[in-house]
């Protein structure tokens, strides 16, 4: 970001997933921000989707960004993907356990 480097392929890895860095240290509030991504593809040893016999691999091997990719700003606390969960009392389901 900006020229310096905040992750690389040693520090994250999967296929599909969700990643979150701090780049405080490379950002620059109040100005322009650059962003480069560099994305490799998945190697032998490598958890991620391949093939099957029934669904070849196409031949970008499903590479790249699938979702947005955005530079936020928080406070010293930040909250993700909030879940209420409830336990009902069951087979009656009247009251909360």
């Amino acid at each position: 970001m900006n020229g310096t480097q905040i992750f690389s392929s040693d520090t994250m890895a999967g296929a599909w997933r969700l990643f979150r860095f701090d780049a405080t240290a490379a950002a620059r509030p109040g100005a322009a921000n650059s962003l480069a991504l560099e994305v490799f593809p998945p190697q032998p040893t490598d958890l991620a989707i391949t093939l099957v016999d029934w669904a070849p691999m196409p031949p970008d091997k499903e590479m790249g960004i699938w979702r947005d990719v955005r530079i936020t700003a928080t406070g010293p606390v930040a909250l993700r993907f909030p879940a209420v969960f409830t336990k009902l009392s069951l087979p009656a389901a009247d009251k909360p356990t």
